[in-house]
């Protein structure tokens, strides 16, 4: 529940489900991190967090003619659903091995809300890649590292802001 003035709604047309239209918002914003990443033809690209933004912003992904898309999320329902729409590999990312399938993107989306997420999308990005980061950690503190391995490789930390397209979109 909430208030808020009737200026500021917005009506759901008949014929969209009440379902559909409750992830109209999350859909908008799944969009504007697909925009801020900018996928490219063939690239690899991973994202961090399943939850509902993520599982939207996968299944966007998935449109896109990349050579892999690849989810990290630790829960295992999430995980099947990211393949559900998708995905084409999914990794709890907290063993070794998963670690070691996790490097060189080109782009790598963290979606989880969890700032110690940021070092492993940082980690898993390689030479020249893009980094979105479309997590909203409010209060809690995200330390990076931005050593050897981010600076060696050129990586770009790209903010996305829900609600706003970039100006080059606009």
């Amino acid at each position: 529940a909430f208030v808020t003035g009737v200026d500021a709604l917005i009506p759901v047309p008949e014929d969209l489900s009440d379902e559909v239209a409750a992830l109209l918002p999350s859909s908008e914003t799944a969009t504007n991190l697909v925009l801020d990443g900018a996928p490219r033809l063939g690239e690899r690209v991973a994202l961090f967090g399943a939850g509902v933004i993520g599982l939207l912003t996968t299944a966007s992904l998935a449109r896109f003619p990349l050579s892999e898309l690849v989810v990290i999320e630790p829960n295992a329902e999430r995980r099947a659903r990211a393949l559900q729409l998708g995905a084409t590999a999914a990794y709890a990312g907290t063993s070794e091995a998963d670690e070691g399938a996790l490097r060189n993107f080109d782009l790598v989306y963290e979606l989880s809300g969890n700032p110690a997420a940021l070092n492993g999308a940082i980690q898993a990005a390689g030479f020249g890649a893009r980094v979105v980061v479309g997590s909203w950690y409010g209060a809690k503190h995200a330390p990076l590292d931005l050593g050897g391995h981010f600076h060696r490789n050129g990586i770009q930390l790209t903010s996305s802001q829900v609600s706003t397209l970039a100006p080059s979109l606009t």
